[in-house]
């Protein structure tokens, strides 16, 4: 008997082979396809959270406010500290057999624009306010037309395959995503409001940080905040109102005519590099000016304190008494810090009581002389379920808010620590304060 060759083996060797190339082809698909889309996803969600970073650094710049302290004739800026962490790099997942790219990293680098913040036609109406009616005037209606410095601060990512992530950049008071077609704001808050209260932010300091770790900045008020300077538009040879010309150094002048937009009594002329908001001369802005360092560098030759008001006489406007402290007991409470003002500041805070829940508010004017006052506040939106959002001021209910608008109560005996408590009890009740004041009668 012949017997043939055996060709077992030859079949076993050509499966493993085959077996062996599907799952180098699996493999090489799942390195080539399946980790950079995972990984697109990683960078996706760390841009988001770097924006969410970002808009904090923005309100600690922006919300981050000086106290004046007079001691033996000394004037001193006391700052509050309202550190902000950017993460700017994120890590990839942990893998057994795939590999990573480098974890991605990113920058925060501040910018010099090409020109300064700039303040024309305009005219101080309120000078004999202050102890110095001429710095103010010369602030105004010289400086500002002269112009000062100020800098830009922007993230700029450095991901492996989110190829079209924007550039995160703040401006001013305004904060956008700088894509490669368009840029979309991220945050903003307007530089005039309804109440025509203009605040003027200028920022200087030298940031410059590359790294794939969460970064601190550390702002400070350095110079600042002005008390309100009132200023119209200065005549022209015919008698009438110029319009006052702001006009703000930016890297995208598209976003900052679509941010002023909705502002009834300003428009927006677009330059290279820099945008003029032009306010109605004929109204009366109440104007203030504080400058912010970023990190650190306070060497700043352009100041403009001290700018104080001057003492109350006895046919000077009624005194006014804006809260000093304040509480959320349950619910939300946005831009606590304004709460802490008794300057004049807009006291702005949001209490929401969605689902069902209530809110209550307490806010407080500590030392108040004994004397007869009118209770003012003022809301710009709110949703007033059932009978609204009750004001009690010191266990007494003395108004219920159910529209937007102005609320005028009148105090009378009052005085010494003054409690003002907003209570919601309905379902979705909110209510957002631009300012509470007691003004002396």
């Amino acid at each position: 008997m012949v017997f043939g060759p055996d060709e077992r083996a030859q079949s076993t060797l050509v499966g493993f082979i085959l077996l062996f190339g599907i799952l180098v082809i699996a493999f090489s698909s799942y390195q080539a396809v399946v980790v950079p889309n995972q990984n697109a996803e990683v960078e996706f969600n760390h841009n988001q959270d770097v924006q969410t970073d970002m808009q904090e650094l923005r309100n600690s710049l922006v919300d981050v406010r000086s106290v004046e302290r007079i001691e033996e004739g000394e004037y001193e800026i006391v700052s509050e500290h309202r550190p902000a962490r950017v993460r700017l790099g994120t890590q990839y997942p942990a893998r057994l057999i795939a590999l990573n790219p480098p974890n991605p990293a990113g920058s925060l680098q501040t910018e010099d624009p090409a020109s300064g913040v700039t303040i024309e036609n305009a005219e101080v109406t309120n000078a004999d306010a202050f102890v110095e009616p001429g710095e103010v005037q010369t602030l105004v209606e010289e400086d500002f037309e002269n112009g000062f410095q100020t800098k830009f601060i922007s993230y700029q990512p450095q991901y492996n395959e989110y190829r079209n992530a924007p550039e995160t950049t703040f401006e001013h008071s305004l904060l956008y995503n700088n894509f490669q077609e368009n840029s979309l704001t991220v945050q903003e808050q307007q530089i005039i409001n309804s109440n025509n209260r203009l605040r003027l932010l200028l920022f200087s300091g030298d940031v410059s940080r590359s790294s794939g770790r969460t970064v601190t900045l550390d702002p400070e008020t350095i110079d600042g905040p002005t008390a309100p300077i009132d200023i119209t538009g200065r005549n022209d040879n015919d008698g009438n109102n110029k319009k006052i010309n702001i006009t703000l150094p930016t890297n995208e002048p598209a976003v900052w005519k679509t941010a002023v937009s909705g502002i009834p009594s300003a428009s927006v002329i677009e330059y290279p590099n820099k945008v003029t908001i032009q306010l109605d001369g004929t109204q009366t802005y109440h104007l203030r000016v504080a400058r912010v360092v970023f990190d650190g560098n306070k060497d700043v030759n352009q100041a403009f304190t001290p700018i104080q008001l001057a003492d109350v006489g006895e046919d000077a406007e009624p005194a006014e008494f804006y809260p000093n402290s304040g509480s959320a007991n349950t619910g939300t409470l946005e831009d606590f810090n304004n709460l802490q003002a008794d300057d004049g500041d807009v006291a702005s805070f949001l209490g929401d009581g969605g689902g069902g829940s209530a809110f209550d508010i307490d806010i407080v004017t500590n030392d108040v002389p004994s004397g007869d006052y009118t209770l003012e506040i003022s809301v710009s939106d709110g949703s007033f379920q059932g009978g609204g959002v009750d004001v009690i001021v010191d266990g007494d209910t003395v108004a219920t808010i159910s529209e937007t608008g102005q609320t005028t109560v009148d105090l009378t005996g009052i005085g010494g620590d003054v409690a003002v408590t907003y209570q919601g009890r309905n379902q979705n009740s909110d209510i957002d304060v631009d300012y509470q004041r007691l003004v002396e009668n």
